[in-house]
């Protein structure tokens, strides 16, 4: 037909009038495409807040003073004051971070400028309203807090997304790998900044490492990921010393030694976030957002991830005993409705087909209470072996018991205290006794492992457990 067809009732349509038609088919498609983006983020700067605690203690303080401010916040007779981080305690919060944080609160619409003077901040109704539920219900406050940081943010939602991107085929189990914990260099000049055969023999034995255990947890070749380490390590290596105070050296001295280990771990994981975290998809590269920032650089990662498991969105660590990195799995997926009881709806968070955010929220019943009494069981039983003490760190078990059966770090402590409870009436055949303490192991002492999130039961941190079965 010569580049003509021919409709019903439609007459001859001539190549002219065929080119304009496809072209409004291309425009179409690339109009829907973009309607499967993300919309852009109104900020993209969070706070180091470690969790979604301070949030909480900043409503509780403008409550109780009835005015806030960045200086109100820092005090250290009325102020937030130092607080546990993990098994740290931190000093207050820095200007930077208690301005940060009034931001994000006045921007949800929880509070507003006040009349007085000088210039201070107040809660409105809708603050004082989220605030009396934190009062009553401290989960759905984490809730309302979820859909309003993801209004704001996007990344709430997106993070999950992504990992189930990631890794699909194991429901978005993803490692950011790092050096071997064997590896202990020498410390280097600070001029000495050459990439080396053993940088990258330490580079490969990790990857190697991690594509033996999860294969499909880190979807990216070797020689990509040596690639961009060596970039981060040159940019890292190019960054102006800074003058600090450390043991040995005079105040405002500037460093004149580094250590390899940390500079390397440093690059790996900015490496990692710019392969998986980047606007485009590692596996098919879709961009998930109208424009070319980065929806999460490197820098607001570390941020980022203690906020999410702290709204229960995601589990994350960094001290699983076979894996040299960090493990990030998500807790929430994005879905049609369901009937499924162990799932809770967040319908203010929804993806850009529609759909809403689900938690995986189980209740304590017959049936969970039965899978996490016996995963429970088979953790401790394969932690105690191989570290060959009765007392056991409750943070491995807990980390390895989520991993199992997708738990936040909520439901773990909330499923501990019943187990506890349970084991004090356990049948004969089936008794067991368990034991928590709150004593600091050395392994604790120092790295990630100071700031992990301890097992709180009754409001009391917790970091290790110890269970004895009937004979």
């Amino acid at each position: 037909m010569g580049g003509t067809y021919r409709t019903a009732g439609a007459g001859h349509v001539g190549p002219q009038t065929l080119s304009w038609y496809w072209k409004l088919r291309l425009k179409m498609s690339r109009s829907l495409l973009h309607s499967q983006t993300w919309p852009t983020p109104k900020s993209r700067d969070v706070g180091s807040y470690g969790s979604v605690e301070l949030y909480a203690e900043a409503l509780r303080m403008a409550q109780r003073e009835g005015v806030i401010t960045p200086a109100l916040l820092g005090s250290k007779d009325n102020g937030l004051g130092a607080r546990l981080r993990g098994l740290h305690i931190v000093k207050s919060p820095t200007k930077t971070i208690a301005e940060d944080l009034l931001r994000e609160l006045k921007a949800y619409g929880w509070i507003r400028p006040s009349t007085n003077e000088p210039p201070s901040l107040m809660l409105t109704d809708a603050g004082k309203k989220i605030t009396e539920t934190l009062k009553s219900d401290p989960r759905g406050f984490r809730r309302k807090l979820l859909v309003k940081m993801h209004e704001w943010f996007q990344i709430p939602g997106w993070f999950v997304t992504r990992l189930h991107a990631i890794n699909p085929k194991h429901n978005g189990e993803v490692v950011l790998p790092s050096p071997c914990k064997d590896w202990t260099p020498e410390a280097r000049n600070w001029e000495d900044v050459k990439w080396t055969d053993e940088l990258e023999i330490q580079v490969t034995r990790s990857y190697d490492q991690t594509k033996a255990l999860l294969p499909h947890g880190f979807p990216v070749m070797l020689d990509t990921w040596i690639g961009q380490i060596k970039r981060e390590w040159e940019e890292i290596s190019n960054a102006r010393r800074r003058r600090v105070s450390r043991p040995k050296i005079e105040p405002g001295e500037k460093v004149k030694t580094y250590a390899p280990r940390g500079r390397l771990s440093r690059s790996m994981r900015a490496a990692a976030v710019e392969l998986l975290f980047a606007n485009k998809r590692p596996l098919d590269g879709r961009e998930d957002f109208e424009t070319a920032k980065h929806p999460i650089p490197p820098r607001s990662f570390q941020s980022w991830c203690p906020l999410l498991e702290s709204l229960e969105l995601i589990f994350y660590t960094d001290s699983h005993p076979s894996v040299t990195g960090r493990v990030i799995f998500p807790c929430s997926a994005f879905r049609g409705p369901t009937c499924d009881s162990r799932f809770e709806e967040i319908s203010g968070v929804r993806d850009p087909e529609g759909r809403t955010l689900w938690l995986h929220s189980p209740s304590w019943s017959t049936e969970t209470s039965r899978q996490f009494i016996e995963t429970l069981h088979s953790v401790y039983i394969g932690t105690k072996s191989r570290t060959k003490t009765l007392y056991v760190s409750l943070l491995d078990v807990r980390d390895e018991v989520c991993r199992r059966l997708r738990l936040s770090s909520f439901t773990f402590d909330e499923f501990l205290g019943e187990t506890i409870r349970y084991s004090l009436n356990s049948p004969g055949d089936r008794a067991f006794a368990i034991s928590v303490e709150s004593d600091v192991r050395p392994n604790l002492q120092g790295g990630h492992g100071v700031f992990r999130r301890p097992v709180y039961l009754q409001n009391v941190p917790h970091s290790l457990i110890a269970i004895s079965f009937a004979t």
